[in-house]
């Protein structure tokens, strides 16, 4: 078990990271960090763009991050709206191409990680 201190240190360290956040940052931040987390929130915002989300995992590619994280969508109901549903497609579709390039993929459930490739 991790003492308070270390616990500290593990999220002032993670916070130094060259991070962006596609929960929290523009699109454009994804071609200049390493660590991508919440890929899929980045995903939302280039359909609402009116952009190609293709294009934009193309990019991102080119630029080369480390390490990509996302949040799977597309368990669960159906969504009724048609933007809900072209999102979900389009975040899944990333996700496949991301982890088609990618040389390790994880899916992580209930803090287990799970190598897939």
């Amino acid at each position: 078990m991790l003492t308070r201190f270390q616990r500290i240190t593990s999220v002032i360290t993670f916070k130094n990271i060259n991070r962006g956040d596609g929960e929290r940052d523009v699109p454009d931040t994804a071609f200049q960090k390493k660590f991508l987390t919440g890929f899929h929130g980045w995903i939302r915002q280039v359909l609402e763009r009116g952009e190609s989300p293709k294009a934009f995992v193309d990019q991102v590619l080119a630029a080369g991050p480390e390490i990509v994280t996302m949040d799977e969508i597309g368990c669960g109901v159906v969504p009724i709206h048609g933007q809900e549903r072209e999102y979900r497609e389009a975040a899944g579709l990333a996700g496949q191409r991301l982890a088609a390039s990618a040389s390790q993929v994880y899916r992580v459930c209930c803090s287990l990680p799970i190598q897939i490739k």
